[in-house]
């Protein structure tokens, strides 16, 4: 679902928000999603540990960051 608000130039744009930890729990143990919409979620926290572990990132500037096309992205502070 493509979000038609637009930047005040009539060119449309796409919404941002954070994604926070409870929301993914609550994602990932909620009947109301698919496998698809669970295995995203599951492969943005394998990132993200990912991130933090093997290439010494610091978990706190490592955003997990949703749109409003429903892609997944992890944005640097």
């Amino acid at each position: 679902m493509i979000n038609i608000n637009t930047n005040g130039k009539g060119v449309p744009f796409i919404e941002q928000r954070v994604l926070t930890d409870t929301e993914m729990l609550k994602i990932l143990n909620s009947d109301k999603f698919t496998g698809a919409e669970k295995e995203q979620i599951r492969r943005l926290q394998k990132n993200l540990s990912k991130m933090v572990i093997e290439q010494g990132f610091s978990k706190s500037r490592c955003i997990p960051m949703i749109d409003s096309n429903n892609k997944t992205f992890i944005w640097f502070d």
